[in-house]
């Protein structure tokens, strides 16, 4: 499905985005542990999504929703992220503790931006040299990459573009939904005598649900 020739549109509101971030962490490293952080109104100390990355290290992740358009309707061109709110937020991870932030990642709808890029080499570099974590941002166009290389992002938030285009298949999509539901973290994951087997048990629960039902359920329901 990666060679389909189609632009996949961002989410319009903060609330979907932030839905659709955490399932692109969900399948891109696949790793039980990411969780929303706070609820709307509570302070969130810099960041939306924490979890851990493909390496292993304890990673935040802040989103940055950015409209189509100003409020006379003409096309936004550049990216919301600014060196002043990218040091703000910094801070603000840094503060972060039990564990540390070992990696910050700013998630925005912007389009790639050049100047946001130079201060994020500018920063990195410093930070380097202070042996920080590291900054990181992922604009739109990484995300289409994601979703282009995970078909299971496709039928996930983007079905009906695929039944526009003619590319939809719906064996494909109850393969892809079962295949998730057998390849769970939980079903992996070494059962230790610490552990109650919770995780496993709601697995095989939501896994015959899928089976019987056709829905697969995540950790959030």
């Amino acid at each position: 499905m990666g060679n389909i020739n189609v632009t996949f549109l961002p989410p319009q509101n903060w609330q979907d985005f932030e839905k659709f971030l955490r399932g692109v962490v969900d399948v891109i490293w696949g790793q039980e542990g990411w969780q929303n952080y706070g609820r709307l109104g509570q302070k969130q100390t810099g960041i939306d999504l924490y979890g851990y990355d493909e390496s292993g290290r304890f990673t935040a992740i802040q989103s940055k929703k950015k409209g189509l358009t100003d409020d006379q309707g003409n096309l936004l061109i550049t990216s919301l992220l600014t060196k002043a709110t990218i040091l703000k937020e910094i801070t603000s991870a840094e503060k972060i503790s039990n564990p540390s932030i070992e990696r910050l990642i700013f998630a925005t709808t912007s389009s790639r931006d050049t100047k946001v890029q130079d201060v994020l080499k500018e920063i990195n570099s410093e930070r380097k040299k202070s042996k920080k974590f590291p900054v990181h941002i992922w604009f739109w166009e990484d995300f289409q990459v994601f979703i282009e290389n995970h078909q299971q992002l496709m039928y996930w938030y983007y079905s009906d573009v695929l039944e526009k285009i003619h590319k939809y298949d719906k064996n494909i999509h109850i393969l892809s939904m079962l295949r998730q539901a057998f390849t769970r973290p939980a079903f992996s994951r070494e059962i230790r005598r610490e552990e109650s087997g919770v995780d496993f048990i709601q697995a095989i629960k939501n896994t015959m649900e899928a089976i019987t039902t056709g829905k697969l359920y995540n950790r959030r329901g």
